[in-house]
Parts: C-alpha cells; sequence; structure tokens
C-alpha cells in the first residue's frame, strides 16, 4: 500500500520505494511525480533534494501555455509507469516514427478526437497494420493520461477512441509427430554438440571446438564441460514436457511450487496460477508427466514444499535450451515458446473437448479467447450438421407415413366444404 506524501515526499521501507510530489510556485504552479525503486531512505532524501533543485532550474512556462507533444517529451523523458526495458525501447520508436512526425507541433490540448483519427487515418494509408496503429494510438493515450496526471492538462481531449477491428493471430502449433521430435531433441547428444558448434546459443555457453589457431583445443576438461551442459539440457525436458502438457507459460512453469503438485487424485494434479489474468485451475497430469515429475523430484535434494519445481532455470537459460531443441528438432525458426501453449489447446480441440472445457484448462478468462481455437475441429461441426440431417430426415418419413395409404377418416376431416350436401329439413 503506498503511503501518504507529505511535504512532497513519502516512502516505503517494505518495498524501498520513494514517491515524489513537487509544485513549482506553490499550488497553481507545474507538478512533477516521480516513483524511484530500490533505494534506501538516505539515499531517497538526497534525490528528493535533486530533484528540488533541478524543478527550481528548469526553464519556467508562462501561465496557461500548453506543451506541444515534443517539448512535453523532452521535458517528460520517463514514463509513470513501471514498464519494462523493451517496452521503453518500442515506446521510443513508435514517438520517433509516428509520433513526433506527424503530431510533434501539435499542443498536448489540442489532440482532439478529429486530429487524432486524421492522425490514425493517416498510418493505415502508409501500409501500417491495424494491431500497430492500434498500438500507437494506445501510446499516445498513455502520454495524453500521463499529462493529467502532471497537471499539465486537465482532461483527455481526445476522448475514448474505439479500436481498429485487428485480424485473428495466426497461431503456430506442433503437429504430433513434431511433438515427439522435439521431445526427443533433448536427448540428442549429437544435435546438442552440432547445435553449439553452429553458436546457436549465446557466447559464453558455445565452446569453439574447431580448427585454428585461436580455436581452443578438444581437452577433457572441455569434454567434461560439454557433458555437465548437455546433461543440465537434457534435465530441462521434463519442463517442456510440462509446458506442452499443461498449456502453461513459462513464468507461470518457473514460478511452480512443490505444494502446486499433488499425486494422490487420479493421475495427478497441477495447479496453475496465470500471472497475466491471475486466473486458478487445477490441471489434470497425464502419465508421461506424472512419471517425469516424480523422477524429476527424486534426484532433487531434499526442498521445503513452497520451493520451486524448476529452481535450476532462468527465462534466459530456458531460451537457449529451447533455441537447441528447435534447431535439433527442424522446427520453423518463428515458432516460439508461447507456441506451445496452443499446440496443448489444439490438440485438446482436435481430439474433440468441448470449448468449454479448453477455457477451464487454458484459464482463459472469457471465452472468445477460446473461439479462436474453434476452426481446428471441423469434424465436430460436419458431425453436428449430420445430425440436424438425420433428423429431420426421421420426422420427414414418420410424417409422409402417417397419411399415405391409411384411410383418410371421418368426411368432416377429409372432405372439402364445396363438396358437402346440404341438409333439408322437412316439416309437418
Amino acid at each position: 500500500m503506498k503511503p501518504p506524501i507529505k511535504n512532497g515526499f513519502a516512502y516505503d521501507k517494505a518495498t524501498r520505494t520513494a514517491y515524489y510530489d513537487l509544485l513549482e510556485d506553490g499550488r497553481k504552479g507545474r507538478r512533477v511525480r516521480k516513483i524511484v525503486r530500490d533505494i534506501g531512505y538516505r539515499d531517497a532524501l538526497k534525490k528528493k533534494r535533486a530533484f528540488r533543485q533541478e524543478l527550481e532550474e528548469s526553464p519556467r512556462r508562462r501561465p496557461g501555455k500548453t506543451l506541444t507533444l515534443t517539448k512535453y517529451l523532452t521535458e517528460y523523458p520517463t514514463r509513470l509507469g513501471r514498464h519494462a526495458a523493451s517496452t521503453l525501447t518500442r515506446h521510443k520508436e513508435f514517438q520517433q516514427l509516428h509520433l513526433l512526425p506527424h503530431l510533434g507541433d501539435h499542443a498536448i490540448d489540442k489532440l482532439t478526437r478529429a486530429v487524432v483519427l486524421s492522425w490514425r487515418n493517416g498510418l493505415l494509408d502508409d501500409g501500417l497494420s491495424p494491431s500497430t496503429v492500434n498500438r500507437c494510438v494506445a501510446h499516445l493515450v498513455m502520454l495524453l493520461n500521463e499529462g493529467i496526471d502532471r497537471d499539465e492538462i486537465k482532461r483527455r481531449p481526445c476522448g475514448k477512441i474505439k479500436p481498429l477491428a485487428e485480424p485473428p493471430p495466426k497461431d503456430a502449433y506442433l503437429t504430433p509427430e513434431e511433438r515427439t521430435r522435439f521431445l526427443d531433441a533433448f536427448n540428442d547428444w549429437e544435435g546438442f554438440q552440432q547445435a553449439r558448434r553452429e553458436a546457436l546459443t549465446r557466447r559464453y555457453v558455445v565452446e569453439d571446438l574447431g580448427a585454428g589457431p585461436r580455436a581452443r583445443r578438444q581437452t577433457s576438461v572441455n569434454t567434461d564441460r560439454i557433458r555437465c551442459a548437455f546433461t543440465q539440457y537434457q534435465n530441462s525436458r521434463v519442463f517442456f514436457l510440462a509446458a506442452l502438457d499443461t498449456g502453461m507459460d513459462r513464468g507461470d512453469l518457473l514460478a511452480l511450487r512443490i505444494d502446486d503438485l499433488t499425486f494422490d487424485v487420479g493421475s495427478g494434479l497441477v495447479r496453475c496460477v496465470r500471472g497475466k489474468t491471475r486466473q486458478d485451475t487445477w490441471i489434470p497430469m497425464t502419465d508421461e508427466l506424472r512419471e517425469a515429475l516424480l523422477a524429476h523430484l527424486a534426484d532433487a535434494p531434499q526442498r521445503f514444499p513452497t520451493a520451486t519445481v524448476f529452481p535450476d532455470l532462468a527465462p534466459i537459460r530456458v531460451q537457449r535450451y529451447f533455441a537447441i531443441a528447435k534447431a535439433i528438432a527442424g522446427l520453423d525458426d518463428r515458432f516460439r515458446f508461447k507456441d506451445l501453449r496452443h499446440s496443448f489447446a489444439s490438440a485438446l480441440v482436435q481430439a474433440g473437448v468441448d470449448l468449454y472445457t479448453v477455457q477451464k484448462l487454458m484459464a482463459h478468462s472469457t471465452p472468445r479467447m477460446t473461439q479462436r481455437y474453434a476452426h481446428l475441429a471441423p469434424k465436430k461441426f460436419q458431425d453436428a450438421i449430420a445430425a440436424m440431417q438425420q433428423f429431420n430426415q426421421s420426422n420427414q418419413k414418420a410424417n409422409v407415413g402417417k397419411f399415405v395409404g391409411n384411410s383418410p377418416g371421418p368426411a368432416s376431416k377429409t372432405e372439402h366444404a364445396s363438396d358437402r350436401k346440404p341438409l333439408i329439413i322437412k316439416r309437418n
């Protein structure tokens, strides 16, 4: 919980985070908010004095004058939110390529809906995809929201912009044959050596065993190092098998704890808590995954129940091993670790599992996310149409047999009104 800010400063001792809220020339002046993480209390106080001095020395604007988008990004180069380095790099690309050349001279309070829509149509005319244009518009909206937090503008002038319709993503998935090749790649000693020679992994993993004056000799020490690296690579097979048989993401598998595994119910259960949506579900294990996890935990030293199942793996090491296995199996270079999750859902749908069950096993928050796999079950749709056709034909035959070849029944139900004889009443 964020502590209350007093005198423009607050410090959270538990998370080692400092919050700054500084004003220039009293309450009506310019407002500067900053967040500094992983910093000590004394260093945070020094930062406050440095920020205050920087604010006083910065050029002042006339009251009521709004910055242009170019000057706004120059004065506030950092973002308020917490973003990864790759996300910040992508934001810089959006600004330099698509925002500043077209909207850099506009005041941020003059970026009305008409201006933003005209700019968006220009990006589409330049050949950008709808998904890229939506990311650019979302980044602009984020900048305007930060302008509100910094008291540069009172409200967002463009209002709410409805995103463009994007084509459904093309998900790659493994066929049964490719799945077998991918898992067998973790036991291929010759393929592992070949992958290292071709420098498919990073420099500090590759051992240069080729000829040349600067090449290393293939001594017993180097061979032992390669054998040790191959053993670690071989032991990571259970991690990728879990990704294929549970559909869990890389981050969710790395955070998987020992107490999230249950071997007493059926073939076993794996508790999955999605890091993105916080959806909680239990996924049954396959027989192969159960045996692999039991062997993996038996070989590992005794650990606490809250310890992780894969403590020796890190994201960068998973990426290296995935690249090696993908090269040995002959898979496309564009195949991603995320596609292992798509392979899990695709195998379920092709096996005839209904989409509601797939949604629960994938821990999707909405059914719309699961509909992307519906095209993989055409036989199920054909069976539905065949069942409807058989039902219609059976009802049609029953109705035909009811009237054809039988006696017409009472005259009042079969004769026409014009064919009836008039009723003659005789009076005495």
